[in-house]
């Protein structure tokens, strides 16, 4: 289980990595985000029937669909994606099945991938 304060902590180290205000967490990079807070919509969480998440989930940006497949497929259960994201290139992560090696690995690839941009 990752906690949001721990997520924090990680971005914090981002050196040129702006957290953004608003009603949920974000946090840019580039004017890019690399990380946001996403709810899941009633919709979402009908499509995932049992294995929706019931927590906290975070979307994080990766660099194309290829990458993004591979951590589904690599991590399943803690990374996933639903129909609104079927088309992005974007990870959602359910934070209460994920460990903090993942989220850093995870924050970090996006980091710096959108900083070489």
């Amino acid at each position: 289980m990752v906690e949001w304060e721990q997520i924090e902590a990680i971005v914090a180290t981002f050196r040129t990595c702006i957290p953004v205000a608003g009603d949920k967490r974000e946090w840019c990079v580039n004017k890019k985000a690399i990380a946001w807070e996403r709810p899941l919509s009633k919709k979402d969480m009908s499509a995932l029937g049992e294995d929706a998440p019931k927590g906290a989930v975070m979307a994080v940006h990766v660099e194309d669909m290829i990458t993004r497949d591979a951590w589904v497929q690599t991590v399943p259960g803690a990374c996933f994606v639903s129909n609104h994201f079927a088309n992005y290139p974007a990870v959602l992560v359910d934070l209460d099945k994920a460990d903090i090696q993942l989220v850093t690995e995870l924050l970090t690839e996006s980091y710096e991938y959108l900083l070489a941009r």
